[in-house]
């Protein structure tokens, strides 16, 4: 059973003896004609069972027509035997893709692309060992994975759907790669259904970037959410758009509906400070001339702001209970007066029907 629940052909390695050699793997082939102006990705899925004995190898070899190596580091030296990771996988009898960057050859960052993700949640859960990059004078390279130095004859480590892709934007997604939802279907007891584009889920409840979801609440999310946002990393979940807005665990292009959204404040003060005799409440005056200057109320954004920034659920809701604990002030004071011109008109009034009362003697 391979990654996405279906029935695949794998690579399998067996520790041959109590010792500590190389115990299994593959050596792809190698890539002719390559592209040193390209980046390439490399990725394998990988799963270990028994135990965490030995270590977990993925990694590349790269030559020119001299036969000398043309793998190099990021600082660009020579590496004659690249690993993109290398170490123990986070949990025993778990699928987890792993993917490794091989830049092009004027390719300056030193910032590590690669890592391993799991293949439930689709997190990254470990960075890369390193990035690698080719030489100017490269011209094929292969893909490799081991298992290595593990003494537990019980082990097993699998191995599963090597590729390499140029990164040219027609690749496909690591968020493909990871869901396959072409397979979603094929696990019966799956909780996840497919129909057409549309994928849904009846039972339970969803989690995003936190497994812990409130009691009576279908959904929940742990950051900050972007409703006509993007997001691409893969903690965070992007649904109907691939573009890029880093900073939020989900985005959402187009319209949502639940039954109730529950904001927590994480911070955010709720204006009950309104009624506290520090407060400094405008006078309605001070309101008008605001009004008067600016176009738009106190400490509300304008509408080119919100045009441009968009609105943020919690922050405006905090602002406009603001604004209606300040209406509940101006309303009262209203009513306060009102109330004392009443006894002030009430009185005026008794004042005027003893004094036509005299007139008419």
């Amino acid at each position: 059973i391979g990654p996405h629940n279906d029935n695949v052909i794998l690579w399998k390695a067996t520790p041959g003896d109590a010792s500590t050699n190389p115990d299994g793997g593959f050596v792809g082939s190698y890539v002719n004609f390559i592209d040193v102006t390209k980046t390439y990705r490399f990725s394998v899925w990988m799963k270990k069972t028994n135990s965490v004995s030995g270590t977990s190898y993925f990694g590349t070899f790269g030559r020119n027509e001299d036969q000398e190596h043309t793998i190099l580091n990021l600082d660009g030296t020579v590496n004659a035997n690249p690993y993109f990771w290398l170490g123990d996988l986070p949990e025993l009898d778990k699928w987890y893709l792993v993917v490794g960057y091989v830049h092009s050859a004027d390719y300056t960052s030193t910032v590590k692309l690669g890592g391993v993700y799991d293949g439930v949640t689709g997190f990254k859960v470990a960075d890369a060992t390193s990035d690698l990059k080719l030489s100017p004078n490269s011209t094929r390279f292969l893909t490799r994975a081991f298992l290595y130095q593990d003494a537990n004859l019980d082990d097993r480590q699998y191995f599963y759907e090597p590729r390499i892709d140029i990164v040219n934007g027609s690749e496909p997604s690591l968020e493909e790669l990871l869901n396959d939802t072409s397979n979603l279907n094929v696990n019966s007891e799956s909780l996840w259904n497919a129909e057409g584009n549309t994928i849904f889920y009846e039972d339970g409840s969803v989690g995003i970037g936190t497994n812990t979801v409130p009691d009576g609440y279908s959904f929940a999310v742990a950051g900050n959410t972007s409703i006509n946002g993007t997001i691409l990393a893969t903690d965070r979940i992007s649904i109907g758009t691939s573009e890029d807005d880093p900073g939020y665990a989900l985005t959402v292009k187009g319209k949502v509906h639940v039954q109730e959204v529950k904001v927590d404040l994480l911070g955010a003060i709720a204006p009950d400070y309104v009624f506290t005799k520090e407060y400094d409440l405008n006078t309605l005056e001070e309101v008008q001339v605001y009004i008067d200057q600016e176009g738009h109320l106190p400490n509300i954004p304008s509408a080119k702001e919100m045009e441009r920034e968009g609105l943020h659920v919690k922050q405006m809701s905090l602002k406009l209970l603001e604004k209606i604990e300040e209406l509940t002030l101006y309303t009262i004071a209203q009513e306060k007066a009102i109330k004392e011109q009443k006894e002030v008109n009430d009185t005026l009034l008794k004042r005027l029907e003893k004094l036509e009362t005299l007139l008419e003697k």
